[in-house]
């Protein structure tokens, strides 16, 4: 793990050529450089967010076992014109898959209401390994006055034996048509796989030195579950960790998120302040059903927005492909259609104001599974105390069995007809992943 220690190795290194005031206002000079070109603390924040979701889908290669999959092409989001009744055009994104249904392209288009037409304004291209594990996504803006795509941003991830160990990220520089380094963002995880720590190192190419700016720290409860994370930025004033973002979480019975309320750091009082509060609320299938989101006014929580969800239960999430970096949160146990918004005060919920569309197309599965004898499974199914493991390849693999909120309560290496004991697993449905080095086979299992 790498602590705040190696930022003081690192300063310790740097004053053996130059006094120590001398070296602080160095980087203070390199500090306000990079605030120049950049908002330090929103990127960092913003990678450290795209990582935390790209770890729940870090396997873009899906493998399904159902004859027919679902594939998200399109997310529009729409805005409610309360003078006409009428809903509009306001975004879309627009996904592009190869032969082997992973997500290549994603296009992000806005609504031009004077032009009654659509507006490119960013596009991310998705690049794999021969594992089909995402190796790097590069990010492009549209130049409105030369019609073309300019680089923005790219970024690559490096693996290691707990999966993302790392994610380099780079700036385009237009004047020398070249990526320059920008920062690294290194993972740290637990026993059960779970990030603890993510630590955000912003590149200067002046002095070839990494430097921290940026962590999140993860706490988990005893059932598995994200307890609580916070979020520092380091100060080059006083050179220390200084406290920026909480989340705390609360969960029900069923283990779902039941509450997020998150904080900001009050550094005049040395205090935690309330900033918002979302509570959730699930349907009879598990899938997140409303939810409300509340600001804090300085004395109480106040009503914001309302999100409801809609959802096609012909298809569990395992029998759709989405996008490797960001589609349907792996959170639903079912394919999401819709995502409604209000923001009239509670208990009233009746005038709307915008809404996500999630739009499939029906695909040939045979074209995502390989063309084997034999498909990897678990049988039985359903089963009782045991399961047997058959691998398409007849070599080793990794198993993962997930309850409904998504977590994983199952973890083992196997090989082709490897008996499991899964005595341990309470009465219902559970979804499974099989990983080897050639595919990764998804299902769902239920234990009676």
């Amino acid at each position: 793990m790498k602590k705040t220690s190696t930022l003081f190795f690192m300063l310790l290194l740097f004053t053996t050529m130059l006094s120590a005031n001398s070296a602080k206002n160095v980087q203070k000079e390199l500090c306000a450089k990079l605030r120049g070109t950049t908002n330090l603390t929103d990127y960092s924040a913003e990678i450290n967010v795209l990582l935390h979701q790209f770890l729940q889908s870090s396997h873009a290669k899906l493998k399904s076992t159902a004859t027919v999959v679902q594939r998200l092409d399109s997310l529009y989001a729409d805005s409610w014109n309360s003078s006409t009744s009428t809903w509009e055009n306001m975004a879309k994104t627009e996904y592009t898959y190869n032969e082997m249904m992973q997500n290549t392209v994603q296009l992000s288009s806005d609504w031009d209401m004077e032009a009654s037409a659509w507006i490119n304004t960013t596009r991310d291209e998705v690049f794999y390994d021969a594992t089909g594990y995402v190796s790097s996504f590069i990010s492009s803006e549209w130049d409105a006055q030369t019609n073309n795509w300019v680089y923005a941003f790219k970024a690559e991830f490096v693996y290691n034996e707990t999966g993302v160990g790392e994610m380099l990220a780079y700036i385009w520089n237009a004047e020398t048509s070249e990526w320059d380094l920008l920062s690294k963002l290194t993972i740290t995880v637990n026993a059960s796989g779970d990030p603890i720590l993510m630590l955000t190192s912003v590149f200067d190419a002046g002095s070839g030195t990494w430097f921290d700016v940026w962590k999140s720290e993860f706490t988990y409860d005893g059932d598995g579950n994200l307890s609580m994370t916070i979020d520092s930025e380091f100060s080059f004033t006083t050179f220390s960790w200084v406290f920026s973002i909480k989340y705390v979480y609360a969960y029900n019975a069923n283990n779902y998120e039941s509450e997020e309320i998150r904080y900001t750091w009050d550094e005049t009082t040395s205090a935690w302040l309330n900033s918002y509060k979302h509570e959730l609320a699930y349907d009879d299938s598990g899938n997140q059903d409303v939810l409300n989101v509340f600001n804090w006014n300085g004395s109480q929580w106040v009503y914001s927005i309302m999100q409801d969800y809609t959802y096609n239960m012909a298809y569990p999430i395992s029998e759709i492909v989405v996008p490797a970096l960001n589609g349907p949160d792996w959170q639903f146990n079912y394919m999401p259609v819709s995502i409604t918004y209000s923001n009239q005060p509670l208990p009233v919920r009746s005038m709307n104001t915008g809404r996500d569309m999630y739009y499939y197309s029906e695909q040939n599965a045979t074209s995502v599974i390989q063309n084997n004898a034999i498909v990897s499974q678990v049988m039985p199914n359903p089963a009782v105390d045991r399961i047997t493991v058959r691998l398409a390849d007849g070599k080793q693999a990794k198993l993962e069995i997930y309850n409904l909120s998504g977590r994983v309560v199952l973890s083992n290496e196997v090989i082709d007809n490897q008996s499991i004991v899964i005595d341990q697993l309470a009465s219902g449905t559970y979804f499974y992943r099989i990983i080897s080095a050639n595919e990764m086979t998804t299902g769902k299992l239920v234990v009676q």
